[in-house]
């Protein structure tokens, strides 16, 4: 400030709390959330003066660890105060007796008292503080601090319980350790998407998350990492285990703060009132609902039944469905609303009334009752009922001034006053001055005031009526991005921190030697287990068949790829990040090809291709008058540092001029640098002399001209039983 400002004021200088101020704070503050109240029937409590005392000394070591430099180089600022230690109480407030009754019901056992307390406070205790760091080497020094704590010393062996998800009972979610109440009317876009991979990694991420929202008060979560570690997808996947909507919204450096809030805007001509606003809202989602859910199976049991007379309310429903989908299509029309020919509030009405009647015979209808349909409909059934009769009140009147202003409220103020979840998509990459707007929203008491409005506080819904989690807000950031800010410590200090790693970063563990199966690093890679599983779920039965070997491949392709860029031998296009997304490509090319393009191809030349359109086609540093030399010294430079008596091998294919030849190559290529697709595939084990032979009987071939019989037999997969192919086609 300005010293003739400063000098008006009374200077008042707040120095940082001392032990003992903080640990008088500390047990204020768990005195008043009841962690110290034993329940009358058990005797048991969440918290003990002595646990409470151990958290205090843990949370000053730690601190002296990342002031020493010891911790936390980099990522930071890793600031600890008070607001952690409130973390803590809000996280055991609302989690502490659900983890209690799932300890003592996998364990088994009354002898859990104090062991029981130890367990909750250490896992509560590795996600405040353990989780945020960006390393896993200093994440597990924080953790081992806990573990090795006098008092966290868990007694009773840890369970070897797999982390598992559990939706099986319609109003409860378990995810780990953690058990939320859901919201079983609502039915959403974000419930249609396809559930992710819940490798164990990932449940640890959703229990994390989910302990944080279910904390009292509800804590906000921001997710930090690399490209491509599933940051949004992890948001996403919450929300659709706990059936409720997320409205992603993508920050840039040119976010403003209306962007966030609203902002006033002219409307020459009419102006929509929020119930019409609200009424089209509901329109747009029926709509899309009946399109997604509803008619497809009344279209399918006509299909399934065939020459079968489909039964009379099959086909009365199917015709009440389509006949409120060519209504509520073009009455639900955006385009239609921006040039102000909106549905009359008494046209309105009388879409939503039958819209009411239409879920009823939903709820009637056999196949709709075996598919669950109702209770996803209900709660749509009941905001249309009520829209419907506000309609008739004068707030629904539309505005017909010629010039008028009205205030449009953001999808994150809508998202408050109805309870619905908010993601900030790299909240890093918007001016600070944004996100120190929105820091109210981030404490203990969630509150922000509308002043842009004329409003005074949002009215925040943070719980639904049915008990399901109401107004949630998350975000996510990538320090490592190209023009990103810094986050401020005010921001950081109120939110709960989970660093992801990326999907690909341990698969440069992987290695070309051939070993055990069961000593293979690629089958404990995140990316090997999510590939896998995708390829067993959404590809073709030529890919799902052998699943295992194809990922293996797959992700040890990926690796030597990898290893090469960081040994500067190649080169990825500006702006190209290799990252796992590259995997994720390669399995939608790989499809694409086998499916539509050319059906006839087998699947590992269809992967072949894939990675050779996804992988080599990045790469901009090479050499060569056309593509077949560029895809030529793409794989000589893959295949540098390998056997020698294997690159001799593939040198030979990569002299051929055939295209099909390269492709035949790229398939040895990932083959031989996997130990674990020979078992999968069911091959005797390879020695190193039928290698030799195989090179052999290929030499004695002479060189492969394009078209020639010799580079077609290799192109079809080299048949057992054209010679003198037999030994290379035994080792293949």
């Amino acid at each position: 400030l300005p010293r003739s400002i400063q000098n008006l004021f009374t200077n008042v200088e707040l120095v940082e709390s001392s032990m003992v101020d903080l640990a008088e704070i500390f047990e204020a503050k768990i005195t008043a959330k009841g962690l110290l109240h034993k329940d009358p029937l058990s005797g048991w409590s969440v918290m003990t003066l002595a646990l409470a005392k151990t958290a205090l000394v843990l949370h000053h070591a730690i601190r002296g660890l990342v002031v020493e430099r010891k911790i936390g180089r980099g990522g930071g600022p890793f600031d600890f105060n008070l607001r952690d230690l409130t973390k803590v109480i809000d996280l055991l407030a609302g989690n502490a007796v659900n983890l209690k009754n799932h300890y003592e019901l996998v364990k088994g056992s009354d002898d859990l008292m104090t062991d029981v307390q130890t367990l909750v406070l250490n896992k509560i205790m590795s996600l405040v503080y353990a989780s945020r760091f960006q390393t896993l080497e200093d994440q597990d020094v924080v953790r081992n601090l806990i573990n090795s704590s006098e008092y966290l010393q868990v007694m009773t062996p840890h369970l070897s319980e797999v982390p598992q998800i559990d939706a099986s009972v319609p109003s409860m979610l378990q995810i780990g350790t953690v058990y939320l109440n859901i919201d079983v009317n609502g039915v959403y876009e974000t419930t249609l998407q396809p559930a992710l991979v819940h490798t164990p990694k990932t449940i640890g991420i959703l229990e994390a998350m989910a302990a944080a929202v279910q904390s009292v008060p509800a804590r906000s979560v921001l997710l930090e990492g690399d490209t491509c570690s599933g940051k949004t997808a992890m948001v996403v996947e919450l929300a659709r285990l706990c059936n409720r909507k997320v409205t992603v919204l993508p920050m840039t450096h040119e976010t403003e703060t209306s962007d966030l809030l609203g902002q006033w805007l002219p409307s020459a001509g009419s102006v929509i009132s929020d119930v019409m606003s609200n009424a089209l809202s509901l329109l747009r989602r029926m709509s899309s609902l009946l399109l997604t859910l509803v008619h497809p199976l009344l279209a399918r049991e006509q299909i399934d039944r065939g020459s079968v007379e489909v039964p009379t309310n099959s086909n009365s429903l199917r015709r009440e469905v389509e006949a409120l989908l060519s209504k509520l299509i073009p009455a639900a029309d955006v385009r239609r609303a921006e040039q102000q020919e909106s549905l009359s509030t008494d046209e309105c009405k009388e879409l939503l009334l039958n819209i009411s009647t239409v879920i009823d015979n939903i709820s009637l209808h056999e196949k709709c009752e075996q598919n669950d349909l109702p209770s996803k409909f209900q709660k749509l059934r009941q905001d249309a009922v009520t829209i419907a009769d506000t309609l008739v009140s004068p707030d629904a009147e539309i505005s017909t001034d010629n010039t008028t202003f009205h205030f449009v409220k953001s999808a994150l103020v809508k998202a408050m006053e109805t309870g619905e979840w908010i993601l900030l998509d790299n909240v890093n990459s918007a001016p600070p001055e944004v996100i120190e707007r929105l820091n109210s929203l981030f404490e203990e008491e969630p509150i922000l005031s509308l002043l842009e409005a004329g409003q005074g506080q949002i009215d925040i819904k943070t719980e639904l009526e049915g008990g399901g989690l109401g107004f949630r807000i998350f975000a996510t950031a990538n320090m490592k991005r190209a023009g990103s800010h810094k986050l401020s410590a005010a921001f950081l200090n109120r939110v709960i921190r989970v660093w992801l790693p990326a999907i690909d970063d341990n698969v440069m563990a992987t290695s070309n030697e051939l070993r055990s199966v069961e000593d293979d690093p690629v089958l404990r890679t995140e990316a090997f287990q999510i590939v896998r599983a995708k390829l067993e779920s959404d590809m073709p039965k030529g890919f799902s068949t052998h699943a295992s070997a194809f990922a293996s491949l797959l992700v040890v392709f990926h690796a030597q790829t990898k290893r090469k860029m960081m040994q500067k031998r190649l080169t990825l296009a500006a702006g190209v990040e290799l990252s796992f997304r590259f995997m994720l490509n390669v399995l939608s090319a790989a499809k694409s090809l086998f499916t539509t393009v050319a059906p006839s191809i087998k699947p590992t030349a269809a992967l072949a291709m894939a990675i050779r359109h996804v992988y080599i086609d990045s790469i901009v540093n090479l050499t060569g008058d056309n593509e077949q030399d560029r895809q030529r010294e793409a794989l000589r430079k893959l295949m540098q540092g390998t056997n020698s008596r294997l690159a001799r091998l593939l040198s030979f294919l990569i002299a051929s001029r055939d295209t099909d030849d390269c492709l035949t190559a790229i398939c040895i290529c990932i083959v031989v640098t996997s130990s674990f697709v020979m078992p999968c595939l069911q091959i005797p084990s390879i020695s190193w002399l039928m290698l030799q032979n195989a090179y052999l009987d290929l030499r004695t071939c002479g060189p492969l001209s394009p078209g020639s019989k010799n580079s077609s037999y290799l192109a079809s997969g080299w048949p057992h039983s054209k010679r003198p192919y037999s030994s290379c086609c035994s080792f293949v």
